[in-house]
């Protein structure tokens, strides 16, 4: 399975082979998570968040402060996937970065919102200042 495959088609066949897998995949996808290559981290958190094991948070949670943008966008929302509650605070300081090129706020307040959490007077505020801007589609480059 080549999940840095330049070949987009190859990347995401890879990715949803080890997606079938399910929990049977973590023990690969957990060696893959140190990669340089941004693609395959991208790929990784999103994969592990999916996986749905809440033991996996602070191997997800890490992602978060990625060099690459579009792997601490995706790792911000892999947090809302993945539904362990020991996420809220760190997506609560999260959601008022407005300044991360990455637009790691708006993806915070989606996140947040798979916890319930959007239905809160400060939250409704801050979700209303996500509406613009949107990060750009996220397929890295």
């Amino acid at each position: 399975m080549n999940l840095a495959s330049p070949d987009e088609a190859t990347a995401t066949q890879a990715s949803l082979r080890l997606l079938r897998f399910g929990k049977i995949a973590i023990g690969q996808l957990l060696e893959l998570v140190v990669s340089e290559n941004p693609r395959v981290r991208f790929r990784i958190v999103y994969l592990l968040a999916k996986t749905g094991e809440r033991e996996l948070f602070p191997v997800v949670a890490s992602f978060v402060h990625d060099p690459d943008d579009f792997v601490r966008y995706d790792a911000v929302m892999a947090l809302g996937y993945l539904g362990d509650p020991r996420a809220i605070p760190l997506l609560e300081d999260l959601a008022t970065q407005w300044d991360d090129p990455a637009c790691i706020a708006s993806a915070a307040c989606m996140s947040l919102a798979r916890f319930g959490i959007d239905h809160d007077p400060f939250w409704t505020e801050v979700f209303e200042r996500t509406s613009y801007p949107h990060p750009p589609a996220l397929t890295p480059a």
